[in-house]
């Protein structure tokens, strides 16, 4: 008796397997040869500093530092735009984001509001939309092809 309990077991335990592996099987879809799970994954940064330029003179401005970042008015952790695996050209310098320029970061799509400030440059708030220009949905999903900004900065604002 004790060996068709076994057997029972096993059986039992081989169907909950199968049954298993075709819930993670059938959550995955093929699509251009690629199989995943249900994962998302963000291809790109959604902003791409580009430019910063001096409002009247239209002179380059290098180094931006970003002391604060919201995006549809929630505050953003500068630390975490510093450690995304798309952020490109930005450091933590203190409490504020040090951004090289060209730079990019964050991968929230809205409205961002970023208060800057660089040398010769007193701290101001600049706003701007940016979104994914490709969402792939599906398993797994993507965005891709951020948002390209440029941006101003006075020297007396």
């Amino acid at each position: 008796m004790s060996r068709n309990r076994r057997r029972r077991g096993l059986a039992l335990v081989i169907v909950f397997l199968a049954i298993g592996t075709a819930i993670i099987v059938g959550s995955c879809n093929v699509d251009d040869h690629l199989i995943g799970p249900c994962v998302h994954t963000y291809m790109d940064a959604v902003i791409h500093v580009e430019d910063v330029r001096d409002r009247d003179s239209g002179d380059p401005v290098e180094t931006v530092f970003i002391s604060a970042a919201t995006v549809d008015a929630r505050p953003i952790l500068l630390e975490w735009l510093a450690k995304e695996k798309n952020a490109s050209g930005v450091g933590l310098v203190g409490d504020s984001l040090k951004c090289t320029v060209p730079c990019a970061f964050g991968t929230l799509g809205g409205h961002w509001a970023l208060t800057l400030s660089a040398s010769g440059y007193p701290e101001q708030t600049v706003e701007f939309d940016a979104r994914y220009a490709v969402f792939h949905g599906g398993c797994p999903s993507w965005n891709d092809d951020g948002t390209n900004v440029s941006l101003e900065l006075a020297q007396d604002p």
